[in-house]
């Protein structure tokens, strides 16, 4: 899949990279659902709403697929 010049692929350290940013953003939807469902009296205009966060959950699975299938 590599087409580089010098022999030294990096197409799974950009790889790694990409799923560690997806998973920080996962790690974030996540926190936000907690913390809404914690603390329901903060006023919505605070806080992201559980259904942006399952929205976020469901685009970050799908980016993983796209990252995975990519680099096959």
């Amino acid at each position: 899949m590599c087409n580089s010049d010098n022999g030294k692929c990096k197409c799974l350290d950009v790889k790694q990279a990409l799923l560690n940013k997806v998973e920080q953003l996962e790690g974030a939807a996540k926190r936000g659902r907690t913390l809404r469902e914690l603390n329901p009296d903060i006023p919505a205009e605070k806080t992201i709403s559980a259904e942006q966060c399952n929205w976020t959950l469901k685009n970050c699975a799908m980016f993983r697929r796209f990252i995975d299938r990519t680099f096959e």
